[in-house]
């Protein structure tokens, strides 16, 4: 009997997961299987599936009612009520073993989708990381002194990458007595530390990530952790790191390490309260992150692709200072952009 089919049968949230399945019927199989990562209903009868790194169209029949009933389950998980006349046409919740995003008409122009896309349970070690050879023993010994050092992290990459994987790697390694707080829309992250309170993003009561960085400043953290970064709340995120709360760990989309730091700038920009200047920003960053690391998936391995160390902004070339600390052999085979600053000490996997 596979664990989702145990879960069902408890509960709560798990017993809304068996509902759901019942709702999707041909789904429960994909859903089921643990080597699936993602299934999209990307309107009625069109459903794929990702399995192994690699995307595909699985043939399911599925109704726009088994869709919209499946919608209004998981809309009642986040206590809130939907049809296609409501202005909560958006649903974004958590199921046991997933995190969900729905959307219905009009929103969605060619019927209800759901996005189901499986939590990977097992938090792994920064060994385990080096054992699949996802990164080296020296970068993986940088990386767990930057964090005991309180240094501030910025874990990039694209959907899928590994991120979120990663960033749960890095929390197990600081140090034990720290106080933490996290900040996620969807709860993924594993705090080892007792020391540590979780808080959550909610929309739809107007529990913004802003207000949440806002209210952990009175909270005494020694560590503040934003799961993912996407607005405004980067500057407030920033002001935290730069007045007395050194070391933030934060997760974003970019396209590689390059990009991090000007797409955290974007999000800074969106707060009404960001610095005027572009340069501010950017002085900002630089006090508030010493490192990058850039995740991505090769073949079916996710992977650290890249380390960057970030040595400050220089006024005069108007432009980060930074240092490849490290590339992936198996990331150069695309054709990516060196980035600027120095490569001293690069290291490069076999």
């Amino acid at each position: 009997m596979s664990e989702l089919r145990k879960e069902g049968r408890s509960g709560g949230r798990s017993s809304l997961l068996e509902m759901v399945m019942n709702c999707l019927g041909t789904l429960r199989e994909w859903l089921e299987d643990p080597t699936v990562t993602d299934i999209m209903i990307n309107r009625p009868d069109d459903v794929w599936i990702q399995q192994g790194g690699k995307k595909f169209r699985c043939g399911a029949k599925i109704s726009a009612a088994q869709v919209e009933a499946a919608i209004t389950l998981l809309a009642s998980n986040s206590g809130i009520q939907v049809s296609n006349e409501s202005a909560d046409a958006i649903v974004s919740t958590k199921l046991p073993g997933f995190r969900v995003e729905a959307t219905l008409p009009p929103v969605a122009v060619d019927g209800p989708t759901i996005s189901f896309r499986r939590n990977n349970m097992v938090v792994k070690d920064m060994a385990d990381w080096v054992k699949q050879g996802a990164l080296p023993q020296d970068v993986a010994d940088f990386l767990t002194a930057a964090v005991r050092r309180r240094l501030g992290v910025a874990v990039v990459g694209s959907t899928g990458s590994g991120k979120t994987t990663f960033a749960n790697t890095l929390l197990g390694c600081f140090p034990p007595d720290d106080r933490i707080i996290t900040i996620e829309q969807v709860p993924e992250l594993v705090v080892k530390s007792p020391n540590n309170v979780r808080l959550q993003i909610n929309p739809q009561v107007r529990v913004t990530a802003k207000r949440l960085v806002e209210s952990v400043l009175r909270q005494n953290p020694d560590r503040i952790v934003l799961g993912e970064a996407r607005g405004g709340e980067a500057n407030d995120l920033l002001q935290a790191a730069n007045t007395g709360h050194p070391g933030p760990l934060v997760t974003l989309h970019a396209n590689n390490g390059a990009e991090g730091l000007p797409r955290f700038e974007d999000m800074v920009a969106q707060s009404s309260d960001a610095p005027d200047s572009r340069e501010g920003i950017q002085v900002r960053i630089a006090t508030a992150f010493q490192v990058m690391v850039f995740m991505t998936l090769v073949d079916d391995d996710r992977i650290v692709a890249e380390v960057v160390k970030v040595d400050g902004f220089d006024r005069q070339s108007k432009e980060y200072k930074t240092t490849l600390i490290y590339r992936s052999s198996r990331y150069e085979k695309f054709d990516v952009p060196m980035l600027g600053g120095d490569q001293g000490g690069l290291t490069r996997a076999a």
